[in-house]
């Protein structure tokens, strides 16, 4: 076979054959595969903020519960709001809202403030202020204030300042403004971030404006004024 050279033309010839057919036959396979990549990633659009912020509160319910749960006996009936922190509570409670605040401003604010108003049960008032990213679901600050029987009493989460504050404000004239520091790895901290996720995912409209603090600038809830604790 080899003296003439038909014998191994033919067998390198066999070889192609097999090799173009093999080619006609997975090039199609390939390129449908391909196009099908290509139309499943154009299909799939990103989430959108509050689909991402709903699985981000969905992924934490647990952890958050437990934060909630593990609360000191005095301050479970003051945070242990999220039986109210939801859509179908504010919606009937007379006086309830949840607001975006200052949605109307230039966008030049990437974080959003969410403030609740809400009236409960045993008559009192309690208001959570949250702020959070825009185009995502970290929080930045929580803020949570309740009006009881002889005083008003705030807690304050702050990312930034990685701190938490307790405040007392008595009722009585006279009174004195008293602020003091959770400590960190506590369940207050980790129940204000539970509670402040509830809160950016209830469906809000947008406000008029942002409150303004003492020098115009856009504030906080109640933080503005607080004395500094020791």
């Amino acid at each position: 076979m080899a003296a003439d050279g038909r014998g191994s033309h033919t067998v390198r010839g066999s070889g192609a054959t097999r090799a173009r057919s093999i080619a006609a036959v997975v090039a199609p396979v390939l390129a449908g595969a391909l196009l099908a990549c290509g139309d499943g990633a154009a299909s799939e659009p990103p989430p959108t903020v509050a689909a991402l912020r709903a699985r981000v509160a969905a992924d934490s319910l647990s952890g958050d519960s437990a934060a909630l749960a593990t609360l000191p006996a005095p301050l479970q009936e003051v945070l242990r709001l999220e039986p109210y922190l939801t859509n179908d509570w504010i919606a009937r409670e007379p006086g309830a809202e949840c607001l975006i605040l200052g949605d109307s401003l230039p966008d030049v604010l990437v974080e959003e403030r969410r403030r609740v108003r809400l009236r409960l049960p045993d008559s009192s008032a309690v208001v959570v202020f949250a702020r959070a990213d825009r185009s995502g679901a970290t929080l930045r600050r929580v803020e949570v204030v309740r009006r009881l029987a002889d005083e008003q009493l705030g807690f304050i989460w702050d990312a930034a300042e990685d701190e938490t504050k307790e405040v007392r404000w008595p009722t009585g004239p006279g009174g004195r403004t008293e602020a003091a520091r959770q400590p960190r790895g506590s369940p207050v901290p980790r129940a204000l971030r539970a509670l402040g996720r509830r809160v950016i995912t209830l469906a809000c409209p947008a406000g008029s404006a942002l409150e303004e603090g003492p020098d115009g600038a856009p504030s906080d809830t109640f933080a503005v004024a607080l004395p500094t604790p020791p």
